[in-house]
């Protein structure tokens, strides 16, 4: 049974990276070159910003399994306590009750630095670092494509060199 489990895991490993392998066909598609580009672009930024979001999430759950307590199945151990924030609390699942009767000043002050940490910052460094990533439109492609479906081309479209 157990070398099973492995093989069902290699074989959902190795069908994950397929998909990605998959992608560098879409290269001939413009649209999809873009996007493309633009991951391709920001990948050790984006590395960088998943090791800072994951220290941020074991500090939080380390936080709040040490301040609960391990009574609590949700906080029991410091696994838990990482599944609970990072999975639940990104969808918005978390339970707040545990919280709020171990630490009744402290846990909520907490759990809300937790969603402004998390939540906010956290996403906004993620659209900043993808945006910043993003090629420039390129105007005279931009032309190109007016004049092939279109006859007439505005004033405003017109590239001035």
């Amino acid at each position: 049974m157990h070398a099973q489990n492995n093989f069902a895991l290699c074989l959902g490993l190795m069908g994950f990276t397929m998909w990605f392998r998959l992608l560098t066909f879409t290269k001939n598609i413009p649209l999809m070159a873009a996007i493309g580009n633009t991951f391709s672009g920001a990948v050790l930024e984006l590395i960088a910003f998943c090791c800072v979001m994951f220290v941020l999430f074991a500090a939080f759950a380390m936080f709040f399994n040490i301040t609960i307590l391990n009574g609590q199945q949700q906080w029991g151990t410091l696994t838990d306590a990482m599944m609970s924030v990072t999975i639940d609390g990104l969808v918005g699942n978390m339970e707040t009750g545990p919280i709020v009767q171990a630490l009744p000043v402290l846990g909520p002050l907490f759990y809300s630095l937790y969603l402004f940490a998390i939540l906010f910052v956290g996403f906004t460094i993620l659209i900043s670092i993808i945006t910043d990533s993003c090629e420039p439109p390129n105007p005279r492609r931009r032309l190109l494509v007016l004049k092939k479906h279109t006859t007439v081309v505005l004033a405003t479209d017109v590239l001035v060199v």
